[in-house]
């Protein structure tokens, strides 16, 4: 493995890490500030730091008590592939567990400028009234419920 590699691994563990206990730190962190996340199954496009702020605040309202591991972790060049499992309650009280892949591309810096994300979100978003081709929307709007600032 290179050192870019090593270090582009590392901060995918770092970047999983900080999910599980701090939105701030690990959109200010691990993300680059124009950086692009590309929701695969919704289709929807988050452009930048703060709109990334917003879906994740709203993601953690939606899903109080969630949790994102690693399962297995591929490290080739500027990019690291990472799937997970994710656990959690969602505000109906009844626990969900997902799998999702994650495509992670680093910059020069070290940080997240492009991040595919292809989860299945479909029966646990359905199962809360939330239309799943607008889950990165409605995320958003969550967020900044959330966060009072809209």
């Amino acid at each position: 493995m290179t050192p870019n590699e090593e270090r582009n691994s590392a901060a995918a563990e770092g970047w999983n890490e900080a999910w599980n206990v701090d939105i701030d730190r690990m959109t200010d962190d691990y993300y680059a500030p124009d950086c692009e996340v590309l929701l695969v199954s919704s289709g929807e496009t988050l452009h930048g730091r703060d709109e990334l702020r917003l879906f994740e605040y709203g993601l953690a309202r939606t899903f109080p008590q969630r949790s994102l591991r690693i399962t297995k972790k591929v490290a080739a060049g500027d990019t690291v592939v990472v799937e997970l499992e994710r656990q959690g309650w969602g505000a109906d009280g009844k626990p969900s567990v997902s799998r999702s892949c994650v495509v992670l591309t680093f910059g020069a810096d070290g940080l997240i400028y492009s991040d595919h994300s292809y989860a299945n979100i479909g029966p646990s978003v359905a199962a809360l009234g939330i239309d799943p081709d607008r889950f990165g929307v409605e995320m958003i709007e969550r967020g900044r419920s959330a966060l009072g600032t809209g």
